[in-house]
């Protein structure tokens, strides 16, 4: 209680009510260290009573991290993908990122081997959402022609053991760039940005049983910059520090969370909403230690990285990878 983390849960299976005692919160200097985990988890952070909080995009997909800038969102969003990247090739994810603002925090993930492509301006960052949709589709109908009755990725790659198609995650750092904010150049801009947003609606709907999970982030709770179509399909939300509820309540969903999200500490210290609800923080990770954590996993020659036309068609696969990785 003193801690503000008094928190009892009930356990549907056991009927039983429990809660943790806290006598010590987690420290704000522990480290970041890779842990096992599935390829489609996601290790956003640990609860201060050191256990590891992952999103388990198997069981609900998509998640979203929101907070003011500088509370530590970006952290641990990356440190999620960085996680991954330590333990998995790109024939079990695939990384499909886009930064279409000045803020290119992600950029240090675009030479690894497991990013296949990655966008810093609005017609890229278009074409790249257009490839992925194009993927979705074909993923799905590829799930109609198989000789067995399935319905998702999962159930195809273990009926295909040896032609397994990869998990796709793609990735925007700050979704609100994507919203109408007055420093358009052209209309033509404005309507790729609504094409864009049209595309990630589709992909938090159908994106699921094709194995394309969205993880986005965003530093304005404001339904203006964050489209409610969007977010009400992912299943999965870390809210760090907001200065006010309405800016909280937009992205944690909840008015009694929102009402906790702007007690928050104002770096490090998070609400999570995935399996159950959690409360955290992100772990003590710097710049040059992920650049040693990626070390052995990126390509210099940037050989990963595709070629996408205004279709969203590969036009120029500079690297030799089976077409089931890309599929």
């Amino acid at each position: 209680k003193v801690f503000g983390l008094c928190d009892i849960r009930y356990n549907n299976e056991s009927k039983e009510a429990y809660c943790e005692i806290i006598f010590e919160k987690l420290d704000d200097k522990e480290r970041f260290t890779p842990i096992k985990c599935k390829p489609y988890e996601l290790y956003v952070g640990m609860t201060n009573s050191y256990k590891p909080i992952l999103f388990n995009f198997k069981l609900d997909p998509g998640g979203i991290w929101g907070g003011k800038s500088g509370t530590g969102k970006t952290v641990s969003y990356l440190s999620s993908l960085i996680n991954l990247a330590t333990q998995y090739t790109d024939k079990d994810i695939q990384l499909y990122i886009a930064m279409v603002s000045d803020k290119q925090d992600l950029r240090i993930l675009k030479n690894t081997k497991l990013c296949k492509y990655y966008a810093d301006d609005v017609l890229k960052a278009y074409r790249m959402l257009l490839h992925l949709s194009n993927m979705c589709s074909e993923r799905n109908r590829l799930f109609e022609n198989q000789s067995k009755f399935i319905t998702n990725l999962y159930e195809y790659n273990e009926l295909n053991p040896n032609n397994k198609l990869p998990i796709i995650y793609y990735c925007v750092d700050e979704v609100a760039s994507f919203g109408k904010n007055g420093t358009e150049l052209s209309d033509n801009e404005t309507k790729l940005k609504e094409k864009c947003s049209a595309l990630m609606w589709k992909l938090a709907r159908e994106g699921r049983s094709a194995g394309i999970y969205s993880i986005l982030s965003s530093q304005r709770g404001d339904l203006k910059n964050l489209d409610s179509n969007i977010k009400g399909n992912l299943g999965n939300t870390l809210s760090f520090y907001f200065p006010n509820t309405a800016s909280a309540l937009t992205i944690i969903g909840s008015g009694e969370l929102a009402s906790e999200v702007i007690r928050l500490a104002k770096s490090r210290e998070f609400i999570c909403v995935a399996d159950e609800i959690y409360r955290g923080k992100t772990l003590n990770l710097t710049v040059s230690e992920m650049e040693e954590y990626l070390k052995p996993h990126i390509v210099k020659d940037g050989s990963n990285l595709l070629e996408l036309d205004s279709k969203g068609n590969i036009v120029n696969k500079k690297k030799s990878n089976t077409d089931s990785n890309i599929i």
